[in-house]
């Protein structure tokens, strides 16, 4: 007796390993077979245990901010639909043991809203976000700053405050408010719908500041999203790595600006709408790929960035595309398998037709095999 005594005590002296989803629910793990990019690597709360979004409440006991800071792997779930109204970020801390977690809003209709920023993540690593919609956030509806690594948001529906001039989702340092300045990195944002922007509203930025020279070390993938009649910065990059293939910037102000030694790949992406001139008679205009360092901070220094546009689809024809230094931009099939589709009427209507966004099922995964999976949770195509 006093030998198995001792043997317990032992064993469970370290941190027990937490018990894996339930039978029923481990179907939603299946999700990890579709990560794609630099954002790849993400496990979220794949392992840990179950977690249920049970109140709509901004904290207290069945919330999602209760969920959200717990310790330990949380794969994150919700029996109720409805709009959580945020009275204060939700902020995930590195030092406070926040990570490895998935937010999946399958199975209900679930809305974000806050007067502030939604979602902070600061040197935070293995985070998944799926499937839910933020909107009306007068500040940053996402960030990651601080170091943050591995991470994944998928199949969101972000909306903005008309006029307010936010940028949707910010990549970065840490340097303002982060745990350290490291950059953060290996993100992707796929299959996701942004739109209701006010002029002069941003959609993503990789690097907030010239002087963010960290972010060098910063990759972020952007696949399938559909920018919807938005203003400018899909994404507007200093210093990182961005690989956009196959998204759909519909009507937008511009699309994608680079400045301050960024590189970006835009690869069989689809231009719509945005009718601009060419650039010579029109410096102040902006290109489909702007590759300058002339936007922004009152004019940022010339850096010779690097800008390679292939296999795109231009809808109206005679756009313009500026290329600087292609033949150095990085090879993502060096890094990550992935398989662009063509850009066409075929892709537009895949990405606009229910597919991008919260609440797109079925949409482009592939049928789920486990059985345990009711039939409207699956993901399916």
């Amino acid at each position: 007796m006093r030998v198995w005594l001792v043997l317990v005590l032992v064993l469970c002296s370290a941190p027990c390993v937490q018990a894996v989803l339930p039978a029923g629910e481990l179907w939603r793990e299946q999700l990890l077979n579709f990560r794609v990019g630099w954002g790849a690597a993400a496990t979220g709360g794949a392992g840990g245990t179950l977690c249920t979004v049970s109140t709509l409440n901004d904290s207290g006991a069945g919330s999602l901010r209760s969920c959200l800071l717990q310790t330990g792997p949380q794969w994150i779930i919700f029996s109720v639909s409805g709009t959580i109204n945020l009275t204060s970020r939700l902020t995930a801390v590195g030092s406070s043991g926040h990570h490895d977690k998935t937010i999946d809003g399958r199975g209900q209709t679930i809305t974000v809203s806050s007067s502030t920023d939604a979602f902070l993540l600061s040197n935070i690593h293995n985070w998944i976000i799926h499937d839910i919609t933020i909107t009306n956030v007068f500040g940053f509806p996402l960030r990651a700053i601080g170091g943050s690594f591995n991470i994944w948001w998928d199949h969101l529906t972000i909306t903005g405050v008309a006029g307010t001039g936010n940028n949707l989702v910010s990549v970065a340092v840490g340097s303002k408010g982060g745990e350290n300045s490291n950059a953060s990195t290996n993100v992707t944002i796929s299959w996701s719908h942004f739109h209701s922007q006010g002029d002069g509203s941003g959609m993503i930025l990789n690097g907030s500041d010239p002087a963010d020279t960290e972010m060098v070390d910063s990759s972020v993938t952007l696949h399938h999203n559909w920018y919807d009649h938005t203003a400018i910065r899909h994404p507007k990059t200093r210093f990182a790595r961005n690989h956009s293939f196959n998204n759909y910037f519909d009507h937008t102000n511009s699309a994608i600006q680079s400045s301050m030694h960024a590189r970006i790949l835009s690869e069989n992406d689809i231009y719509e709408g945005q009718n601009l001139p060419p650039l010579s008679p029109c410096p102040s205009c902006y290109p489909r790929m702007q590759c300058t360092a002339s936007f922004g901070n009152g004019g940022e220094p010339a850096y010779a960035d690097n800008c390679h546009t292939t296999g795109q689809w231009s809808v109206v024809g005679d756009e313009t595309y500026e290329e600087v230094n292609p033949g150095t931009i990085f090879n993502p099939a060096l890094e990550y398998a992935y398989t662009p589709a063509t850009a066409d009427a075929a892709l537009r209507a895949a990405i606009i037709d229910g597919t991008t966004g919260a609440g797109a099922v079925p949409n482009p995964y592939g049928t789920m095999t486990a059985t345990a999976a009711p039939t409207h949770l699956r993901v399916l195509r």
